[in-house]
């Protein structure tokens, strides 16, 4: 009696309030944490606000060059819209993935999912530490984005809708899809979740001798408005710049460039080097045009071969994995190619002419690749395969540490504050000028010295005067009344290379980064240096409580995401052979979690493949959107054995 009225009692408490409470302690949280600005990054971050700047400012993404077509627009007019609205750009990231967690979520309900269910999976997904933005890059919008998706898939194939709006609801989905499109280069991924989605319910639909005709005047209108989304951006792209592309990098003239060059065959292939020093040499016999990028190989461009070297130690001095065709488009762009889209894609297009020739005509070896993009691999990567997959799926289930921040901001000074002011000042961490190092202690000598601060920054050297603080203390301890004075506080930027010294004895000092808190050092002739306190400022005082809720969070997603994920693999498995054994019906909720499998397993896939052919992609950034979609389909699949039981609370 007691069970019964207990149940009824909690089934009408009204969770609306319990919604906005997790948003708004979801918004607080993501507003005090600390995003990182990376000036330099100037193939990523930097490109992306830069464009969008551009687009503020009327001039669409400026004046065209090699990176002005690189990336699609996605993000930088994510960037600009902010910028109109004139908030913290990490205020509405943090609102895009609200709406999308609770859109998600209100669609899951609409499916038939319990409600307390379904607020389960809105907190889960909704306070994952790793979608938590530590730098401002366009992963940060890409769960969120996949999410809406997903959500308007579902929609589209299991929610009943009036005749006179079917094909209108389609518009927002396409529309977001399109702009998905357009968000990253390798959207592929997304394609076999969703054509599985519809091949299942066709399936379902077909059994049950029910027209399938609806859904798939769906699905057309819904990749209809994504395409004409899309080819808006590549008419945009063509008034302003001569030619109907959304991005040149996927183009073909650059990709099939980029496919001839890594087909050469000359022997044995060194992992991570697709196109080699020995392999350019080929080339540049066979092919005039790839042939003038010579000198930018071999030598003005060997800043690019850095960047592989400390990742794969035995490419250095060559131009490793994914940083090749970056350093290709730079190349080009050197020979004044990149003038306007036309002319370059004419130079790569001569490229793959003259290569091709030349394989055919048996003057050079070549083999080809399937997978666009993805370089030949040797056999040692292929064999690194099952480890790779294993480390991603480690990455997926929080198994990894989750970063606090994504390090300092990057300096120049001046340019990183007009990008603050740009993204509308949202909390960044500092820059290594901004950070500081304060040294607290006391210092004595029989010889009344006294100490002086040396520091060096940029090959400039300075000396600078340390006050003197009153210090009875030690006048007492040392049973001196003149050493009334001897206790110092000095603060130094951690930019600078500074260290202790006696007046007297300039030329003698401790550095600073060698001196421990708690410890006392002799110092000049007859001098005592002692460190009471050293203090790391880096301005996150306030944010010592939110950088606490994060890593709890994380040792909590990092115990209870494992769980979630074995139960549901189990309850589908268990689901998937009843519907062979005992003829169980395929329900909406199973066609869901498959497709979520389906997307999870896409994206695991293609990481774990640009990972073992090209550069590290078993990362959190690479794994934004896998966060997510892993915890739907753990949670829908309990849902297809648990449903029942979960519903005894009443809907």
């Amino acid at each position: 009696m007691l069970t019964t009225k207990l149940t009824s009692l909690i089934d009408r408490l009204p969770l609306r309030p319990l919604f906005f409470i997790f948003s708004v302690a979801y918004l607080i949280l993501a507003m005090h944490l600390p995003a990182s600005i990376y000036t330099g990054a100037g193939h990523d971050d930097a490109l992306f606000w830069r464009n969008a700047y551009q687009i503020v400012q009327g001039n669409w993404l400026g004046s065209y060059n090699q990176m002005t077509l690189a990336k699609g627009p996605g993000f930088p007019l994510f960037l600009a819209a902010n910028a109109v609205l004139g908030i913290p750009v990490t205020l509405l990231i943090a609102l895009f993935y609200l709406f999308a967690c609770g859109l998600i979520a209100k669609t899951l309900r609409d499916l038939g999912l319990n409600k307390y269910f379904v607020l389960t999976i809105f907190v889960v997904i909704l306070f994952h530490p790793a979608l938590f933005p530590t730098r401002i890059i366009r992963d940060n919008i890409y769960p969120a984005l996949s999410l809406i998706i997903i959500s308007g898939m579902i929609r589209l194939v299991f929610t009943p809708l009036q005749q006179d709006r079917r094909l209108v609801s389609v518009i927002p989905y396409g529309l977001v899809f399109g702009f998905f499109w357009l968000t990253r280069e390798e959207g592929i991924w997304i394609i076999p979740g969703l054509l599985f989605l519809l091949f299942l319910k066709t399936f379902q639909l077909k059994k049950q001798t029910l027209p399938v005709k609806d859904i798939l005047h769906r699905f057309a209108c819904f990749f209809l408005v994504a395409t004409i989304f899309v080819s808006s951006i590549a008419l945009i792209n063509y008034h302003q710049y001569g030619k109907f592309e959304a991005v040149d990098f996927k183009g073909k003239s650059f990709s099939q460039a980029l496919k001839s060059l890594n087909s050469l065959d000359v022997g044995q292939d060194l992992s991570y080097l697709p196109v080699s020093f020995k392999k350019r040499q080929e080339i540049y016999k066979v092919s005039p045009s790839f042939s003038q990028l010579k000198d930018y190989f071999e030598n003005k461009g060997k800043g690019w071969t850095s960047h592989g070297c400390k990742i794969y130690p035995w490419t250095c001095g060559d131009y490793a994995g994914g940083w090749f065709m970056w350093a290709l488009r730079d190349a080009v762009a050197s020979k004044g190619y990149y003038e306007n889209p036309i002319r370059a894609a004419d130079f790569y297009k001569s490229i793959t002419k003259e290569i091709e020739k030349s394989c055919d005509l048996g003057l050079i070896k070549c083999r080809t690749n399937p997978i666009p993009f993805m370089p030949n691999v040797t056999m040692s990567q292929l064999k690194n395969i099952p480890g790779k997959t294993v480390d991603a799926l480690k990455l997926a289930m929080v198994q990894v540490p989750v970063p606090a921040t994504g390090g300092p901001s990057l300096e120049p000074l001046g340019q990183l504050q007009k990008v603050r002011l740009f993204l509308g000042s949202p909390l960044t961490t500092p820059a290594p000028s901004e950070q500081r190092t304060e040294l607290r202690g006391w210092f004595y000598s029989t010889n009344h010295d006294w100490i002086v601060l040396n520091c060096s920054m940029n090959g400039k050297k300075t000396k600078r005067d340390i006050g003197r603080i009153s210090s009875p203390d030690i006048a007492e301890h040392f049973k001196n009344p003149h050493a009334n004075s001897q206790r110092f506080s000095i603060s130094v930027s951690d930019n600078e290379d500074c260290s202790i010294s006696t007046a007297s004895l300039s030329s003698n000092g401790f550095p600073i980064k060698t001196l421990k808190q708690g410890t006392g050092f002799d110092i000049g002739e007859k001098g005592t240096l002692y460190v009471d306190d050293i203090l790391q400022t880096k301005d996150y005082s306030r944010q010592d409580l939110f950088f606490k809720i994060k890593n709890l969070l994380a040792a909590l997603y990092k115990f209870i995401i494992p769980i979630l994920v074995i139960l549901g693999i189990f309850t589908y498995f268990v689901y998937l052979i009843s519907t062979w054994i005992r003829k169980v019906p395929i329900t909406d909720i199973f066609i869901a979690s498959t497709m979520m499998w389906c997307l999870f397993f896409s994206r695991i896939l293609l990481i774990v493949l640009v990972d073992i052919s090209s550069f590290p992609a078993i990362d959190m950034l690479y794994m934004s959107a896998g966060f997510p979609i892993l915890c739907l389909a753990a949670f829908l699949s309990m849902q297809l054995i648990f449903g029942n039981k979960i519903k005894r609370l009443s809907l």
